[in-house]
């Protein structure tokens, strides 16, 4: 499989009727972004893909983070959200 660094954009109507050829055309190493009226919905990547996140940004956040935490017990992220929650 080649690694080529192709995007295309397509609306979400044609990404649902020709959902098939797209798949075909991600598996040559093609980037698909479908939009929504004009807004970016999703991308549809090559599998193993990591879509675009640094994941060792990513883990030495998360490692600054338990650092920080350390001693406080676990960190109960549904709690976190909910205190952020506005509505």
């Amino acid at each position: 499989m080649s690694a080529t660094l192709v995007e295309t954009t397509v609306g979400a109507y044609e990404a649902k009727t020709r959902f098939s050829a797209l798949l075909a055309r991600v598996t040559k190493g093609e980037t698909i972004t479908v939009t929504l009226r004009g807004r970016d919905v999703a991308k549809i990547v090559p599998a193993g893909s990591r879509g675009g996140i640094d994941w060792e940004s990513f883990e030495a956040l998360r490692r600054q983070i338990a650092a920080q935490n350390k001693g406080k017990g676990p960190f109960d992220y549904k709690e976190a959200l909910n205190r952020g929650r506005k509505y």
